[in-house]
């Protein structure tokens, strides 16, 4: 990867970073409805969080993801602009719109082998404190959370979930890169120009949309993940992803597979608008 790869994995760190901070209050609200077994909304999950753990409870778990997305959003990066090198040097032309998609999903499922545990590890955190929260809490911090679960469960532990991860990551980074790459290179560079010609708030703008089809067409699949990971390992209620999928419909219905739907949408546009136009900005930057 060279000089390019290291400079991607520095804005990817810093569009990490930005990503988490901004996001993570809207994530743990989508985590709290998608996994509460009685239906609860958004305005309700927050004010009980607030009433009961304290205002800092919105960034429960952040230890993980602060870690890990960095690392994840360097990965994201840095294999898409690496395949989309390796497919236009393969196909001798311009990169077109199913190319895109491609490389996007490449990205992904390369990115799961970090995002996978980092997301375990953060709902765990972050469902913990609605199971019980008058009592002591099974993990202590995120740190306990991580040595816990490597201790008892091992890796195959901290990897629960990995393959369904593994599918989310693959189509919503197709249609997250697709549709980014897309804008961009057909509707937003210049004739002969680059990506630095574009404007800093059509960047921003372009990113926070592509984030709709980041969550949008594939968001059943994200709920299905989240319970699975949710899920107690002394007394599951899950045996795996269909299993997870037929219970889901049959005590909750279609609606079961949308909770946490609309906090979800509201967190798309600005915290993926923040990770792209951090991620550019550094790489204009550093460049």
């Amino acid at each position: 990867m060279g000089e390019l790869g290291i400079k991607e994995f520095i804005g990817g760190t810093v569009g990490g970073i930005a990503q988490v901070l901004s996001g993570q209050p809207f994530d743990i609200i989508k985590v709290r409805q998608a996994t509460s077994v009685t239906p609860i909304n958004a305005m309700s999950a927050a004010l009980t969080m607030v009433k009961q753990e304290g205002v800092l409870a919105f960034w429960r778990g952040s230890t993980a993801p602060l870690l890990g997305v960095g690392a994840c959003v360097s990965i994201q990066f840095g294999v898409l602009e690496n395949s989309k090198r390796l497919v236009q040097k393969s196909k001798g032309k311009s990169l077109e719109t199913w190319d895109y998609i491609f490389c996007g999903a490449i990205a992904g499922m390369a990115n799961t082998i970090v995002s996978a545990p980092a997301e375990h590890f953060r709902i765990k955190m972050q469902v913990q404190g609605k199971v019980d929260p008058r009592g002591d809490p099974l993990y202590k911090s995120d740190g306990d959370c991580i040595k816990s679960i490597f201790k008892n469960h091992g890796i195959a532990g901290a990897y629960r979930g990995f393959w369904i991860t593994l599918l989310r990551e693959a189509v919503t980074f197709g249609s997250y890169f697709g549709a980014y790459e897309y804008i961009v290179n057909y509707h937003l560079i210049p004739k002969g120009g680059t990506k630095k010609d574009v404007e800093a708030w059509k960047l921003f703008c372009t990113g926070g949309f592509s984030g709709y089809f980041y969550w949008a067409p594939w968001y059943p699949i994200d709920a299905i993940k989240s319970k699975l990971q949710a899920d107690s390992f002394t007394n599951p209620r899950f045996n795996g992803f269909i299993d997870c999928a037929k219970k889901t419909l049959a005590s909750e219905g279609l609606a079961g597979f949308y909770k946490g739907f609309w906090p979800c949408m509201l967190r798309a546009f600005p915290v993926n608008a923040t990770t792209f136009l951090a991620y550019e900005l550094t790489m204009r930057v550093i460049s």
